[in-house]
Formats: C-alpha cells, sequence, structure tokens
C-alpha cells in the first residue's frame, strides 16, 4: 500500500499515532538525520497511521543572487518513496510546487509538478514546468491526496492554486491540477518543505538565497500536523556546512519555517 509524503526534509522521520480530538498540540521530535531537505516528513511504517493527504499554504519568497552563480531552490508537498532518495524532489513521486532560482545574477520563479513515470523519465528527470507566472508575495496553496485501490492502482490528485494581490484592483488566480496513477507500493511518506534542485545528472546545484520562508496551514490527513505525535524537523546540511535550517513547529502545530544559511 502506498504511504503519503509531508512536508519537504530530509532524513528520517517517524509519524505517531493521532491525538485524540481535543488533545493539546504535541511538541515536535528533536531533529532528524541531516540530508536533502529542509523542512518536515512523516511516514507509517512504524506507527501504522496512513497518510492520505498533505495540504500546505506560502508566500512565495525572493530569490537573492550571489554574483552570477547559478542557484536553485524548490518548495513542494507531496509523496515519497522512503526506500529511494529520501525527501527532496523525486520525480518519480506525485508532487508539486514552486521554484526560485538565480541564473546568471536574474532571479527566476516558476510553479511545476513532478512528471508522470514513464520509460524516458528515471530519477533524474526534470520537473514538469507549468505556463503559469509566478513572482514573490504571491501566496500559494498546495496539496496532495491520494484516493487508494487495491485492483486498478491508486490515484493522485496534485492541485497548486497562486493567488496575486494587487493593490486597488482585484487579485490574479490560477490553479493547476494533476492526476497521476500508480501502481504498486512505492509511495511510503509525505513531505514538505524545501530541496536542492538537482541537475539532468543528478549532480546537487547551488541553493539559491531566498527570504525566510514561512509554512503555514500544514496538514496531514485534515489535522494539523502537530497533532501528531513524534514529528520531527531535518534541516539541509551537506557536510561540513549547514545550509538551510527548519524550525519547530509553532504552538498552534500548523507552521514552521525554513531559513537559507548558505549555497554550498
Amino acid at each position: 500500500m502506498m504511504k503519503i509524503i509531508s512536508l519537504i526534509a530530509t532524513g528520517a522521520i517517524t509519524l505517531g499515532t493521532v491525538l485524540s480530538m481535543g488533545a493539546a498540540i504535541a511538541p515536535a521530535a528533536a531533529s532528524a538525520s541531516p540530508g536533502n531537505f529542509a523542512g518536515y516528513r512523516a511516514d507509517d511504517i512504524d506507527t501504522g497511521i496512513i497518510e492520505n493527504s498533505i495540504t500546505a499554504n506560502w508566500v512565495e519568497p525572493k530569490a537573492i543572487h550571489h554574483g552570477y552563480h547559478d542557484a536553485y531552490a524548490a518548495f513542494l508537498v507531496g509523496f515519497t518513496d522512503l526506500n529511494g532518495t529520501p525527501g527532496g524532489f523525486e520525480p518519480s513521486m506525485p508532487q508539486i510546487g514552486t521554484e526560485v532560482n538565480s541564473i546568471g545574477g536574474i532571479p527566476r520563479y516558476y510553479a511545476w509538478s513532478s512528471p508522470p513515470p514513464g520509460p524516458n523519465c528515471g530519477q533524474n528527470c526534470g520537473q514538469h514546468a507549468f505556463r503559469n507566472s509566478v513572482r514573490p508575495g504571491d501566496h500559494m496553496s498546495a496539496s496532495a491526496v491520494v484516493r487508494r485501490s487495491s485492483s486498478s492502482g491508486d490515484h493522485y490528485t496534485l492541485k497548486l492554486t497562486d493567488v496575486r494581490y494587487r493593490r486597488h484592483r482585484p487579485p490574479l488566480r490560477w490553479t493547476r491540477t494533476v492526476h497521476r496513477n500508480i501502481q504498486g507500493d512505492e509511495a511510503e511518506g509525505i513531505t514538505v518543505g524545501m530541496t536542492p534542485v538537482p541537475t539532468d545528472t543528478g549532480v546537487i546545484t547551488r541553493l539559491a538565497d531566498f527570504s525566510p520562508m514561512h509554512f503555514n496551514k500544514v496538514k496531514l490527513n485534515g489535522y494539523v500536523l502537530g497533532s501528531f505525535a513524534n514529528v520531527g524537523h531535518c534541516n539541509y546540511v551537506m557536510i561540513p556546512h549547514l545550509l538551510a535550517k527548519t524550525s519547530s513547529l509553532g504552538s498552534s502545530g500548523d507552521r514552521f519555517s525554513v531559513t537559507w544559511k548558505r549555497s554550498r
């Protein structure tokens, strides 16, 4: 049975049992092992909890260039394969989000989803970019939901909405919805957070400098993430340096931040 990814992060994180309705928010566990993303991840391997949906909102951050070095950073929600590359962008898994890059000193922004699986799309396959415009300050809402079926495979629905507020004018809004069917037992967790972007050869790129990133309304199976015990966070570390730091969950249990530290 597939298991859903949560907020982007690095390292293995286990998800505890759901607290009873009305119970206090459980404190987040200590930081998990560092890896190739920053954020939160959960799985049902040890807990028996089946993750069926992950949702999160954020405001698109601004890219800050440092000279003319190309640098990249992606923000996402989705599912992950705990037996594969943990935490970050996984083209074979249902994921959706945005990207903040600095290319030759010029900031660039776009939205994307992981492409459908196929013979020409392996672990190093790039994202499928949307044509819709993305700018710093846009309000993003992302969700990944699965409907499970033992006969026809699991059906995933990925959704991303962008709302751009404008002074004295109506807001601009667009929504993209992506459907994917996957047969087998591959997706084993959920992820939400920030990840570096691999090249076509799988080499990790420089991490783009982005203004502090705040995730909010983070919910797993419709409950705030802090409603689950033993949920931990991960920092993005490329030994020996800390590249991006993840905060603990706020008192409401549904928000955290990721802060850029250095590019590599």
